[in-house]
């Protein structure tokens, strides 16, 4: 989504500067003063290309803290806050209780179990395809974990044990209960 040149500047590498010359620290600490991007590396083409090796995190959940929601990525980092009407469509996170947060910093818990469960089932979402058919990612009692589809159906997964098995399950029968003509339950 981020232009290079917008990349380009947050490195602080300018136009003219001697490869050997660059600052590797400097660039990565400007690159990831975007809490989206992480610098996986510098390369050098000599004699005068350097090239920012970049990925972008994307955001897979929310949760509200204060009035406001606060998105994250799989692994809990805290890619940004905003207000409702301008929330992205992702699934919102509920019975977790985040003490507080940083943008470009991991969410702080008063349960890390509960974060642990939280990055499995963000991580595994990712895996199987399934961010964009959650609504809600219910964890107020982790041996009834719930999730609210967007269909209207909910999952009920149960204890956080064998998180990959269920979402396997979820993927394979979600399709046919759509097939169906089931939009609830």
């Amino acid at each position: 989504k981020l232009s290079s040149e917008y990349i380009i500047g947050l490195s602080g590498i300018k136009t003219g500067t001697h490869v050997f010359n660059v600052n590797k620290d400097l660039a990565k600490a400007g690159v990831e003063a975007d809490p989206y991007l992480t610098l996986e590396g510098i390369e050098y083409t000599f004699p005068n290309t350097i090239t920012l090796v970049v990925s972008e995190r994307q955001g897979t959940a929310c949760f509200e803290f204060r009035g406001a929601y606060v998105v994250t990525d799989s692994t809990g980092f805290i890619l940004e806050s905003c207000m409702e009407k301008d929330r992205p469509d992702l699934p919102i996170i509920e019975g977790i209780n985040v003490t507080e947060f940083a943008l470009g910093a991991k969410i702080r818990t008063d349960d890390t179990y509960k974060q642990d469960i939280m990055t499995t089932l963000l991580e595994t979402f990712a895996q199987y395809n399934m961010t964009d058919k959650i609504a809600r990612i219910n964890l107020e009692d982790v041996n009834s974990i719930t999730l609210v589809l967007k269909n209207g159906m909910n999952a009920n997964f149960g204890q956080a044990d064998k998180i990959e098995e269920k979402l396997a399950w979820l993927a394979n029968i979600l399709p046919v209960l759509e097939g169906e003509g089931k939009t609830g339950g």
